[in-house]
Protein backbone atom coordinates (compact mmCIF):
# COMPACT_ATOMS: atom_id res chain seq x y z
CA UNK A 1 0.00 0.00 0.00
CA UNK A 2 1.34 3.41 -1.02
CA UNK A 3 1.05 6.63 0.98
CA UNK A 4 0.98 9.75 -1.22
CA UNK A 5 2.59 12.02 1.37
CA UNK A 6 5.34 9.60 2.26
CA UNK A 7 6.01 8.77 -1.41
CA UNK A 8 6.29 12.43 -2.29
CA UNK A 9 8.52 12.99 0.72
CA UNK A 10 10.81 10.14 -0.28
CA UNK A 11 11.24 11.43 -3.87
CA UNK A 12 11.91 14.92 -2.59
CA UNK A 13 14.91 13.96 -0.41
CA UNK A 14 18.36 13.25 -1.74
CA UNK A 15 19.26 9.68 -2.53
CA UNK A 16 21.56 8.68 0.31
CA UNK A 17 21.43 5.62 2.67
CA UNK A 18 18.68 7.06 4.98
CA UNK A 19 16.24 6.98 2.08
CA UNK A 20 16.57 3.24 1.89
CA UNK A 21 15.91 2.92 5.70
CA UNK A 22 12.65 4.82 5.50
CA UNK A 23 11.48 2.70 2.60
CA UNK A 24 12.10 -0.40 4.79
CA UNK A 25 9.85 0.94 7.57
CA UNK A 26 7.05 1.63 5.11
CA UNK A 27 7.30 -1.82 3.70
CA UNK A 28 7.03 -3.34 7.22
CA UNK A 29 3.99 -1.22 7.94
CA UNK A 30 2.25 -2.30 4.77
CA UNK A 31 2.85 -5.93 5.58
CA UNK A 32 1.43 -5.54 9.13
CA UNK A 33 -1.72 -3.85 7.89
CA UNK A 34 -2.27 -6.53 5.31
CA UNK A 35 -1.98 -9.24 7.99
CA UNK A 36 -4.44 -7.53 10.32
CA UNK A 37 -6.92 -7.08 7.48
CA UNK A 38 -6.84 -10.78 6.75
CA UNK A 39 -7.29 -11.64 10.50
CA UNK A 40 -10.34 -9.43 10.78
CA UNK A 41 -11.94 -11.06 7.80
CA UNK A 42 -11.23 -14.59 9.04
CA UNK A 43 -11.81 -14.03 12.83
CA UNK A 44 -14.55 -11.42 12.89
CA UNK A 45 -16.31 -12.99 15.84
CA UNK A 46 -13.14 -12.63 17.97
CA UNK A 47 -12.94 -8.96 17.08
CA UNK A 48 -16.49 -8.40 18.27
CA UNK A 49 -15.78 -10.19 21.60
CA UNK A 50 -12.68 -8.11 22.26
CA UNK A 51 -14.60 -4.94 21.51
CA UNK A 52 -17.40 -5.87 23.88
CA UNK A 53 -14.97 -6.92 26.61
CA UNK A 54 -13.15 -3.62 26.48
CA UNK A 55 -16.33 -1.53 26.19
CA UNK A 56 -16.89 -0.85 29.99
CA UNK A 57 -13.49 0.67 30.21
CA UNK A 58 -14.76 3.56 28.26
CA UNK A 59 -17.79 4.26 30.61
CA UNK A 60 -17.67 6.51 33.85
CA UNK A 61 -18.86 4.71 37.11
CA UNK A 62 -21.90 6.49 38.73
CA UNK A 63 -21.16 6.56 42.56
CA UNK A 64 -24.06 6.90 45.09
CA UNK A 65 -24.41 10.38 46.53
CA UNK A 66 -26.69 12.39 48.81
CA UNK A 67 -27.96 15.02 46.48
CA UNK A 68 -29.69 17.09 49.19
CA UNK A 69 -30.23 17.14 52.98
CA UNK A 70 -32.12 19.69 55.07
CA UNK A 71 -33.45 20.34 58.62
CA UNK A 72 -36.87 21.91 59.10
CA UNK A 73 -36.73 23.97 61.21
CA UNK A 74 -32.97 24.42 61.41
CA UNK A 75 -33.18 26.24 64.78
CA UNK A 76 -35.27 24.78 67.63
CA UNK A 77 -35.78 25.16 71.35
CA UNK A 78 -34.86 22.45 73.81
CA UNK A 79 -37.01 19.35 73.41
CA UNK A 80 -38.57 20.48 70.12
CA UNK A 81 -38.78 18.35 66.92
CA UNK A 82 -36.98 18.91 63.63
CA UNK A 83 -37.57 17.12 60.32
CA UNK A 84 -34.38 15.81 58.68
CA UNK A 85 -35.00 15.23 54.93
CA UNK A 86 -32.59 13.83 52.36
CA UNK A 87 -32.50 12.69 48.72
CA UNK A 88 -30.17 10.04 47.30
CA UNK A 89 -28.74 9.66 43.81
CA UNK A 90 -27.72 6.14 42.65
CA UNK A 91 -27.95 4.94 46.27
CA UNK A 92 -29.66 1.81 47.57
CA UNK A 93 -30.13 3.01 51.14
CA UNK A 94 -28.60 5.32 53.74
CA UNK A 95 -27.27 5.79 57.27
CA UNK A 96 -27.45 8.83 59.52
CA UNK A 97 -25.02 10.15 62.14
CA UNK A 98 -25.67 12.81 64.82
CA UNK A 99 -22.53 14.54 66.12
CA UNK A 100 -23.68 15.31 69.70
CA UNK A 101 -21.80 17.29 72.36
CA UNK A 102 -22.21 16.43 76.03
CA UNK A 103 -25.70 16.78 77.53
CA UNK A 104 -27.48 16.55 74.14
CA UNK A 105 -29.86 13.66 73.51
CA UNK A 106 -31.74 12.55 70.39
CA UNK A 107 -35.03 10.67 70.22
CA UNK A 108 -37.47 9.71 67.49
CA UNK A 109 -40.91 11.27 67.44
CA UNK A 110 -42.37 8.22 69.22
CA UNK A 111 -39.95 8.77 72.09
CA UNK A 112 -37.54 5.98 71.18
CA UNK A 113 -33.97 6.96 72.00
CA UNK A 114 -31.70 7.47 68.99
CA UNK A 115 -27.97 7.07 69.70
CA UNK A 116 -25.60 9.99 69.37
CA UNK A 117 -22.11 9.77 67.86
CA UNK A 118 -22.96 6.39 66.30
CA UNK A 119 -23.72 5.65 62.63
CA UNK A 120 -27.23 4.25 62.31
CA UNK A 121 -28.81 2.62 59.25
CA UNK A 122 -32.28 4.05 58.65
CA UNK A 123 -33.97 2.17 55.74
CA UNK A 124 -33.53 1.26 52.06
CA UNK A 125 -35.68 4.04 50.58
CA UNK A 126 -33.64 6.26 48.26
CA UNK A 127 -35.48 9.44 49.28
CA UNK A 128 -36.99 9.87 52.74
CA UNK A 129 -37.15 11.90 55.94
CA UNK A 130 -37.34 11.38 59.69
CA UNK A 131 -38.48 13.59 62.59
CA UNK A 132 -36.25 13.77 65.67
CA UNK A 133 -36.63 15.34 69.12
CA UNK A 134 -33.47 17.00 70.44
CA UNK A 135 -32.93 17.88 74.11
CA UNK A 136 -30.10 20.09 75.34
CA UNK A 137 -29.24 20.36 79.04
CA UNK A 138 -25.70 21.62 78.47
CA UNK A 139 -26.54 25.08 79.74
CA UNK A 140 -25.93 26.83 76.41
CA UNK A 141 -27.13 26.65 72.80
CA UNK A 142 -25.55 23.88 70.73
CA UNK A 143 -25.06 23.37 66.98
CA UNK A 144 -25.70 19.73 66.08
CA UNK A 145 -24.17 18.37 62.87
CA UNK A 146 -26.24 15.69 61.10
CA UNK A 147 -24.59 13.59 58.35
CA UNK A 148 -26.40 11.30 55.85
CA UNK A 149 -24.39 8.51 54.15
CA UNK A 150 -25.58 6.79 50.90
CA UNK A 151 -25.23 3.02 50.45
CA UNK A 152 -23.72 1.41 47.36
CA UNK A 153 -24.81 -1.77 45.51
CA UNK A 154 -23.24 -3.84 48.29
CA UNK A 155 -25.34 -2.02 50.97
CA UNK A 156 -22.17 -0.45 52.36
CA UNK A 157 -21.98 3.20 53.33
CA UNK A 158 -20.22 5.26 50.68
CA UNK A 159 -18.56 7.98 52.78
CA UNK A 160 -17.44 10.28 49.91
CA UNK A 161 -21.08 10.70 48.89
CA UNK A 162 -22.28 11.92 52.32
CA UNK A 163 -23.73 15.35 53.06
CA UNK A 164 -24.14 17.39 56.30
CA UNK A 165 -26.78 19.68 57.71
CA UNK A 166 -26.70 21.66 61.00
CA UNK A 167 -29.42 22.12 63.62
CA UNK A 168 -29.21 24.80 66.34
CA UNK A 169 -30.76 23.70 69.67
CA UNK A 170 -31.40 26.13 72.53
CA UNK A 171 -30.59 25.26 76.15
CA UNK A 172 -33.18 24.06 78.65
CA UNK A 173 -33.91 27.21 80.71
CA UNK A 174 -35.33 25.30 83.72
CA UNK A 175 -33.69 21.89 84.13
CA UNK A 176 -34.46 22.04 87.88
CA UNK A 177 -38.11 22.84 88.52
CA UNK A 178 -38.17 22.84 92.35
CA UNK A 179 -35.74 22.93 95.30
CA UNK A 180 -36.87 22.93 98.95
CA UNK A 181 -35.44 22.67 102.48
CA UNK A 182 -37.26 21.08 105.42
CA UNK A 183 -36.55 23.99 107.78
CA UNK A 184 -35.47 27.60 107.49
CA UNK A 185 -33.77 27.54 110.91
CA UNK A 186 -31.62 24.45 111.48
CA UNK A 187 -30.29 23.47 114.86
CA UNK A 188 -26.69 22.36 115.20
CA UNK A 189 -26.60 18.60 114.65
CA UNK A 190 -30.25 18.46 113.60
CA UNK A 191 -31.27 16.67 110.40
CA UNK A 192 -32.13 18.87 107.42
CA UNK A 193 -33.71 17.45 104.25
CA UNK A 194 -32.92 19.03 100.90
CA UNK A 195 -35.24 17.89 98.07
CA UNK A 196 -35.40 18.81 94.38
CA UNK A 197 -37.25 17.95 91.16
CA UNK A 198 -35.40 17.85 87.83
CA UNK A 199 -36.50 17.33 84.25
CA UNK A 200 -36.59 13.80 82.90
CA UNK A 201 -33.95 14.89 80.36
CA UNK A 202 -31.33 15.11 83.14
CA UNK A 203 -28.89 12.28 83.69
CA UNK A 204 -28.13 13.43 87.24
CA UNK A 205 -27.47 16.33 89.63
CA UNK A 206 -25.13 17.41 92.41
CA UNK A 207 -25.15 19.90 95.29
CA UNK A 208 -22.86 22.82 96.00
CA UNK A 209 -22.58 24.49 99.42
CA UNK A 210 -21.07 27.96 99.64
CA UNK A 211 -18.25 28.23 102.17
CA UNK A 212 -19.42 29.96 105.36
CA UNK A 213 -17.19 30.70 108.34
CA UNK A 214 -17.58 28.25 111.27
CA UNK A 215 -19.93 25.95 109.28
CA UNK A 216 -19.34 22.28 108.44
CA UNK A 217 -21.80 20.12 106.52
CA UNK A 218 -22.20 16.39 107.19
CA UNK A 219 -24.23 14.03 105.01
CA UNK A 220 -26.29 11.27 106.63
CA UNK A 221 -28.07 10.08 103.47
CA UNK A 222 -26.20 9.33 101.32
CA UNK A 223 -23.70 8.55 104.06
CA UNK A 224 -20.35 10.35 103.82
CA UNK A 225 -17.78 9.84 106.58
CA UNK A 226 -16.16 13.29 106.28
CA UNK A 227 -17.47 16.82 106.04
CA UNK A 228 -18.72 17.78 102.58
CA UNK A 229 -16.54 20.20 100.60
CA UNK A 230 -17.71 23.76 100.05
CA UNK A 231 -17.43 25.91 96.93
CA UNK A 232 -17.26 22.65 94.95
CA UNK A 233 -19.60 19.79 94.10
CA UNK A 234 -20.49 18.12 97.37
CA UNK A 235 -20.68 14.47 96.30
CA UNK A 236 -18.17 12.35 94.39
CA UNK A 237 -20.92 10.69 92.34
CA UNK A 238 -23.97 12.18 90.65
CA UNK A 239 -27.22 12.34 92.58
CA UNK A 240 -30.54 11.51 90.95
CA UNK A 241 -32.24 13.94 88.59
CA UNK A 242 -35.02 14.19 91.21
CA UNK A 243 -34.30 13.21 94.80
CA UNK A 244 -33.31 14.32 98.30
CA UNK A 245 -30.47 14.19 100.81
CA UNK A 246 -30.34 14.40 104.59
CA UNK A 247 -27.58 16.59 106.02
CA UNK A 248 -26.64 18.15 109.35
CA UNK A 249 -24.53 21.13 110.30
CA UNK A 250 -21.88 22.05 112.84
CA UNK A 251 -21.55 25.71 113.78
CA UNK A 252 -18.48 26.61 115.83
CA UNK A 253 -19.88 30.09 116.39
CA UNK A 254 -22.33 31.13 119.08
CA UNK A 255 -24.20 33.12 116.46
CA UNK A 256 -26.46 31.98 113.60
CA UNK A 257 -24.96 31.61 110.15
CA UNK A 258 -26.75 31.76 106.78
CA UNK A 259 -26.02 28.80 104.52
CA UNK A 260 -26.44 28.88 100.73
CA UNK A 261 -26.80 25.65 98.73
CA UNK A 262 -27.45 25.02 95.02
CA UNK A 263 -28.59 21.97 93.07
CA UNK A 264 -26.76 21.71 89.75
CA UNK A 265 -27.89 19.71 86.68
CA UNK A 266 -25.30 17.31 85.27
CA UNK A 267 -24.18 17.94 81.69
CA UNK A 268 -21.50 15.25 81.42
CA UNK A 269 -19.07 13.14 83.40
CA UNK A 270 -18.14 15.32 86.39
CA UNK A 271 -19.46 18.45 84.65
CA UNK A 272 -22.41 20.55 85.85
CA UNK A 273 -24.41 23.58 84.73
CA UNK A 274 -24.07 26.26 87.39
CA UNK A 275 -26.09 28.80 85.37
CA UNK A 276 -29.39 26.90 85.28
CA UNK A 277 -29.35 25.37 88.76
CA UNK A 278 -31.54 26.44 91.70
CA UNK A 279 -30.40 27.87 95.04
CA UNK A 280 -31.91 28.26 98.50
CA UNK A 281 -30.66 29.66 101.81
CA UNK A 282 -31.47 28.96 105.42
CA UNK A 283 -30.10 29.71 108.88
CA UNK A 284 -27.97 27.41 111.04
CA UNK A 285 -28.30 28.38 114.70
CA UNK A 286 -25.27 29.00 116.88
CA UNK A 287 -23.75 26.17 118.86
CA UNK A 288 -25.24 25.37 122.22
CA UNK A 289 -23.18 26.17 125.25
CA UNK A 290 -22.59 23.20 127.52
CA UNK A 291 -25.52 23.10 129.91
CA UNK A 292 -24.38 23.47 133.49
CA UNK A 293 -26.16 21.98 136.47
CA UNK A 294 -29.26 23.65 137.80
CA UNK A 295 -31.73 23.09 140.59
CA UNK A 296 -35.28 23.43 139.36
CA UNK A 297 -37.22 23.15 142.64
CA UNK A 298 -36.48 23.00 146.40
CA UNK A 299 -39.28 22.88 148.97
CA UNK A 300 -40.10 22.02 152.57
CA UNK A 301 -43.39 21.00 154.15
CA UNK A 302 -43.39 23.98 156.54
CA UNK A 303 -41.91 27.43 156.86
CA UNK A 304 -42.10 27.41 160.67
CA UNK A 305 -40.88 24.27 162.38
CA UNK A 306 -41.05 23.20 166.02
CA UNK A 307 -37.96 21.58 167.53
CA UNK A 308 -38.04 17.81 167.06
CA UNK A 309 -40.71 17.90 164.37
CA UNK A 310 -39.79 15.79 161.26
CA UNK A 311 -40.05 17.77 158.02
CA UNK A 312 -39.59 16.50 154.45
CA UNK A 313 -37.36 18.54 152.11
CA UNK A 314 -37.68 17.77 148.35
CA UNK A 315 -35.76 18.95 145.28
CA UNK A 316 -35.34 18.40 141.54
CA UNK A 317 -32.30 19.28 139.41
CA UNK A 318 -30.87 18.62 135.96
CA UNK A 319 -27.53 18.32 134.17
CA UNK A 320 -25.93 17.08 137.35
CA UNK A 321 -24.84 13.76 138.84
CA UNK A 322 -26.17 14.64 142.28
CA UNK A 323 -26.57 17.30 144.96
CA UNK A 324 -25.86 18.05 148.63
CA UNK A 325 -27.47 20.04 151.40
CA UNK A 326 -25.89 22.86 153.37
CA UNK A 327 -27.34 24.47 156.50
CA UNK A 328 -26.56 27.92 157.88
CA UNK A 329 -26.79 27.38 161.66
CA UNK A 330 -25.79 29.18 164.84
CA UNK A 331 -24.76 27.46 168.05
CA UNK A 332 -28.35 27.27 169.29
CA UNK A 333 -29.44 25.03 166.41
CA UNK A 334 -28.80 21.37 165.61
CA UNK A 335 -29.85 19.46 162.48
CA UNK A 336 -30.73 15.75 162.42
CA UNK A 337 -31.48 13.36 159.57
CA UNK A 338 -34.49 11.24 160.47
CA UNK A 339 -34.06 7.62 159.40
CA UNK A 340 -36.44 4.71 159.90
CA UNK A 341 -35.18 3.74 163.38
CA UNK A 342 -32.73 6.46 164.35
CA UNK A 343 -31.53 10.00 163.77
CA UNK A 344 -28.08 11.13 162.58
CA UNK A 345 -26.62 14.52 163.44
CA UNK A 346 -25.62 16.61 160.42
CA UNK A 347 -22.98 19.37 160.39
CA UNK A 348 -23.86 23.03 160.00
CA UNK A 349 -22.11 25.55 157.78
CA UNK A 350 -20.63 22.85 155.52
CA UNK A 351 -21.92 20.16 153.19
CA UNK A 352 -24.21 18.01 155.29
CA UNK A 353 -23.80 14.58 153.67
CA UNK A 354 -20.57 12.68 153.09
CA UNK A 355 -22.20 10.80 150.21
CA UNK A 356 -23.74 12.54 147.25
CA UNK A 357 -27.52 12.84 147.25
CA UNK A 358 -29.52 12.06 144.08
CA UNK A 359 -30.07 14.81 141.54
CA UNK A 360 -33.76 14.72 142.41
CA UNK A 361 -35.01 13.35 145.70
CA UNK A 362 -36.09 14.06 149.27
CA UNK A 363 -34.85 13.76 152.81
CA UNK A 364 -36.55 13.97 156.24
CA UNK A 365 -34.94 16.33 158.75
CA UNK A 366 -35.64 17.53 162.25
CA UNK A 367 -34.18 20.48 164.15
CA UNK A 368 -33.35 21.33 167.74
CA UNK A 369 -33.55 24.90 168.98
CA UNK A 370 -31.81 25.20 172.34
CA UNK A 371 -32.65 28.86 172.79
CA UNK A 372 -35.76 30.44 174.27
CA UNK A 373 -36.91 32.08 171.05
CA UNK A 374 -37.30 31.38 167.35
CA UNK A 375 -34.12 30.99 165.33
CA UNK A 376 -33.73 31.84 161.65
CA UNK A 377 -32.44 28.98 159.55
CA UNK A 378 -31.26 28.74 155.93
CA UNK A 379 -31.25 25.38 154.08
CA UNK A 380 -29.66 25.13 150.63
CA UNK A 381 -29.52 22.39 147.97
CA UNK A 382 -26.40 22.65 145.80
CA UNK A 383 -25.79 20.65 142.58
CA UNK A 384 -22.59 18.77 141.85
CA UNK A 385 -20.60 19.64 138.73
CA UNK A 386 -18.56 17.35 136.45
CA UNK A 387 -15.30 17.60 138.41
CA UNK A 388 -16.99 16.32 141.58
CA UNK A 389 -17.23 19.70 143.32
CA UNK A 390 -20.37 21.75 143.94
CA UNK A 391 -21.56 24.93 142.23
CA UNK A 392 -23.22 27.10 144.88
CA UNK A 393 -24.26 29.65 142.27
CA UNK A 394 -26.65 27.11 140.74
CA UNK A 395 -28.31 26.08 144.01
CA UNK A 396 -31.55 27.09 145.72
CA UNK A 397 -32.26 28.00 149.34
CA UNK A 398 -35.15 28.07 151.78
CA UNK A 399 -35.44 30.39 154.81
CA UNK A 400 -37.14 28.78 157.79
CA UNK A 401 -37.92 29.60 161.43
CA UNK A 402 -37.11 27.00 164.09
CA UNK A 403 -39.21 27.30 167.26
CA UNK A 404 -38.01 26.19 170.72
CA UNK A 405 -39.14 22.93 172.28
CA UNK A 406 -42.65 23.02 173.72
CA UNK A 407 -43.96 25.50 171.15
CA UNK A 408 -47.23 24.62 169.44
CA UNK A 409 -46.76 23.15 165.95
CA UNK A 410 -47.43 25.41 162.96
CA UNK A 411 -49.94 24.33 160.29
CA UNK A 412 -48.50 22.01 157.62
CA UNK A 413 -47.77 23.70 154.28
CA UNK A 414 -45.14 23.92 151.61
CA UNK A 415 -42.39 26.49 151.32
CA UNK A 416 -40.87 26.48 147.85
CA UNK A 417 -37.56 28.10 146.97
CA UNK A 418 -37.52 29.81 143.60
CA UNK A 419 -34.21 31.56 144.13
CA UNK A 420 -30.52 30.87 143.98
CA UNK A 421 -28.85 29.94 147.27
CA UNK A 422 -27.26 32.55 149.54
CA UNK A 423 -24.09 31.96 151.53
CA UNK A 424 -24.25 30.39 155.00
CA UNK A 425 -25.18 32.84 157.70
CA UNK A 426 -26.59 35.45 155.34
CA UNK A 427 -29.82 37.23 156.23
CA UNK A 428 -32.34 37.70 153.40
CA UNK A 429 -33.42 41.21 152.42
CA UNK A 430 -37.24 41.41 152.21
CA UNK A 431 -37.24 43.45 148.97
CA UNK A 432 -35.03 41.03 147.06
CA UNK A 433 -36.19 39.00 144.08
CA UNK A 434 -33.09 36.99 143.14
CA UNK A 435 -30.52 35.71 145.59
CA UNK A 436 -26.88 35.36 144.60
CA UNK A 437 -23.85 33.74 146.14
CA UNK A 438 -20.50 35.39 146.58
CA UNK A 439 -18.02 32.50 146.96
CA UNK A 440 -15.20 35.06 147.38
CA UNK A 441 -14.82 38.68 148.29
CA UNK A 442 -13.90 40.85 145.31
CA UNK A 443 -10.53 42.38 146.08
CA UNK A 444 -8.86 42.99 142.72
CA UNK A 445 -9.04 45.76 140.17
CA UNK A 446 -10.62 44.15 137.07
CA UNK A 447 -10.83 45.50 133.53
CA UNK A 448 -11.33 44.35 129.97
CA UNK A 449 -8.58 42.06 128.68
CA UNK A 450 -7.70 40.53 132.06
CA UNK A 451 -7.84 36.83 132.89
CA UNK A 452 -8.28 35.93 136.57
CA UNK A 453 -10.29 33.69 138.87
CA UNK A 454 -12.16 36.75 140.19
CA UNK A 455 -13.27 37.46 136.60
CA UNK A 456 -14.89 34.02 136.69
CA UNK A 457 -16.64 34.92 139.97
CA UNK A 458 -17.80 38.21 138.44
CA UNK A 459 -19.17 36.35 135.42
CA UNK A 460 -20.99 33.84 137.64
CA UNK A 461 -22.63 36.63 139.59
CA UNK A 462 -23.68 38.61 136.52
CA UNK A 463 -24.96 35.46 134.77
CA UNK A 464 -27.73 35.13 137.36
CA UNK A 465 -29.58 37.94 135.60
CA UNK A 466 -30.10 37.29 131.87
CA UNK A 467 -30.91 40.95 131.33
CA UNK A 468 -27.45 41.87 132.53
CA UNK A 469 -25.42 39.03 131.03
CA UNK A 470 -27.46 37.08 128.44
CA UNK A 471 -24.42 35.19 127.17
CA UNK A 472 -23.78 33.68 130.61
CA UNK A 473 -20.21 32.63 129.71
CA UNK A 474 -17.89 31.80 132.62
CA UNK A 475 -14.41 31.76 131.09
CA UNK A 476 -12.24 33.77 133.48
CA UNK A 477 -11.45 36.16 130.62
CA UNK A 478 -12.75 39.73 130.76
CA UNK A 479 -13.97 40.04 127.17
CA UNK A 480 -16.50 42.21 125.32
CA UNK A 481 -19.53 40.31 126.68
CA UNK A 482 -18.35 40.68 130.29
CA UNK A 483 -17.53 44.34 129.68
CA UNK A 484 -21.06 44.99 128.38
CA UNK A 485 -22.64 43.11 131.31
CA UNK A 486 -20.61 45.06 133.89
CA UNK A 487 -21.64 48.38 132.32
CA UNK A 488 -25.29 47.35 132.53
CA UNK A 489 -24.74 46.45 136.20
CA UNK A 490 -23.13 49.84 136.91
CA UNK A 491 -25.99 51.69 135.18
CA UNK A 492 -28.63 49.71 137.09
CA UNK A 493 -27.17 50.62 140.48
CA UNK A 494 -26.12 54.15 139.59
CA UNK A 495 -22.43 53.42 140.07
CA UNK A 496 -21.28 54.84 136.74
CA UNK A 497 -22.50 55.66 133.28
CA UNK A 498 -20.89 56.29 129.93
CA UNK A 499 -18.34 59.06 130.24
CA UNK A 500 -17.87 58.59 134.01
CA UNK A 501 -14.58 57.53 135.52
CA UNK A 502 -14.56 53.83 136.30
CA UNK A 503 -17.25 52.98 133.74
CA UNK A 504 -16.62 49.37 132.65
CA UNK A 505 -14.04 48.79 135.41
CA UNK A 506 -14.27 46.93 138.71
CA UNK A 507 -12.88 49.74 140.85
CA UNK A 508 -13.54 50.69 144.48
CA UNK A 509 -17.19 51.71 144.00
CA UNK A 510 -18.15 48.73 141.88
CA UNK A 511 -16.18 46.32 144.09
CA UNK A 512 -17.90 47.65 147.22
CA UNK A 513 -21.30 47.14 145.63
CA UNK A 514 -20.45 43.61 144.51
CA UNK A 515 -19.22 42.65 148.01
CA UNK A 516 -22.30 44.01 149.79
CA UNK A 517 -24.88 42.94 147.23
CA UNK A 518 -26.97 39.97 148.30
CA UNK A 519 -29.79 40.40 145.80
CA UNK A 520 -30.31 41.83 142.32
Amino acid sequence: MNHPFLDGFLFSIPKFPARFFVRGILAYRNSLLTMLNRMVKRFWFLSIFLALWCLPVGFVYAAPTVSSVSATPASISNGQPTLISWTLSEGTGHSIYFFCPAAVKIAKLNGTSFPCNTRQSINASPSTSETFLITNVSGSSQSIRVRVYPKDDSSLDYDPGSMDVYVSVGANPNPITDFTVSTTSAMVGGAVTLAWVGNTDLSGTNLRFDCVADIKVMSASPSVSTALPCNATAYANDLQASGSVSVSFANDSLFPRTVYVSVLPAIGAGSYDAVHGKSISFEVLGRNLPQGPSVDTFSSQKTTIVSGEPIIFSWTSQNTTGANLRFACNDALAVLEVRSTTTVALPCNSYAFSKILPASGSVTLSFTNKSYGPQGFLASIIPQISDGTYDATKGRSISLSILPLGTASAPMGTNTANAITVPPGATPTPTSTIKVTRPVQFSRYLQKGMKHSQVSELQKLLAQDKLLYPEGLVTGYFGPATDAALKRFQKRYGIAKEGDEGYGLVGPKTRAKLNTLMYF
